[in-house]
């Protein structure tokens, strides 16, 4: 593989159900840059919707996490390559087997810092792995409420409304274009709002992640933006750090609350 020492390199982890049919499921995702490496994996409980043995997919996690926790990668065969030369990827990618497949993903368009590898991991594995939340009927019912909550307070009426609205920005000193649950614009965001599991810790860095993109790369004032949540999630300690860590980037609206309807008519007003 050959590669430049500072442009981030990513692979993706698959599960292949049927080697047969060879219709692999993406499970994880590693990123290389600037002599580190970061990985992370779908939770077993929700891998467990696909993945057949568990306890088998739990030690292909925990053996890659272990790889890549060392300074040099151990490859199937031959010498360990130091985690400082980009070709320690291709150690990675020998280690392989069965159902469980790397492939090489490609690059990442502009260089990133070490401090930035976490949250640029995060934001691959929130575009190419994780399942969407929408598949689960609790998810559901959330989306539905935050749905109703909008047409009462007339943003849903609006022309330009639209679910999963796009808007390019700038991440790690890349152009890329990010969804947010809803918005309201013609072309340009007036209004954004995105939708927050708090009991989902991927759920809050990825909203986190796209609103302080958005907010401090001058595309839309905090102002014109808010965090839909529901109150009765704040029942961990990550759900009360994501609040409070969201809650400094802009509005928080709790869609259970009697005044929600009140808070994005206001917000209607504001940006009218």
């Amino acid at each position: 593989m050959a590669a430049n020492s500072v442009t981030p390199r990513f692979v993706v982890a698959k599960y292949a159900p049927d080697l047969e049919r060879m219709e692999p499921r993406n499970i994880g995702v590693f990123l290389w840059a600037r002599g580190e490496l970061c990985a992370q994996f779908l939770e077993p409980n929700v891998a467990a919707s696909f993945v057949s043995e568990l306890d088998v997919y739990e030690r292909w996690v925990r053996h890659w996490t272990n790889l890549i926790a060392k300074d040099a990668v151990a490859p199937q065969r031959g010498r360990p390559v130091p985690k400082s030369d980009p070709n320690c990827l291709d150690a990675l990618l020998s280690t392989q087997k069965g159902n469980y497949i790397l492939t090489d993903a490609g690059e990442l368009m502009q260089p990133i810092r070490k401090k930035q590898l976490t949250d640029a991991t995060s934001f691959l594995f929130k575009e190419l792995i994780a399942i969407s939340p929408t598949k689960d009927a609790v998810q559901h019912g959330f989306s539905q409420k935050c749905l109703d909550v909008l047409k009462e307070s007339g943003i849903a009426q609006q022309e330009g409304f639209r679910t999963k609205f796009p808007v390019e920005c700038q991440i790690f000193g890349s152009q890329e274009k990010v969804h947010f649950s809803y918005g309201q614009g013609n072309g340009t965001p007036n209004i954004l709002l995105q939708r927050v599991q708090l009991g989902s810790e991927q759920s809050i860095e990825s909203a986190a992640l796209k609103l302080h993109s958005i907010v401090f790369g001058a595309v839309l004032p905090k102002k014109a933006c808010r965090v839909l949540i529901r109150k009765s999630d704040m029942t961990t300690p990550t759900a009360s750090q994501g609040y409070k860590l969201l809650n400094r980037l802009c509005g928080i609206v709790d869609v259970e609350s009697q005044e929600s309807r009140e808070d994005l008519a206001d917000l209607l007003q504001l940006t009218a």
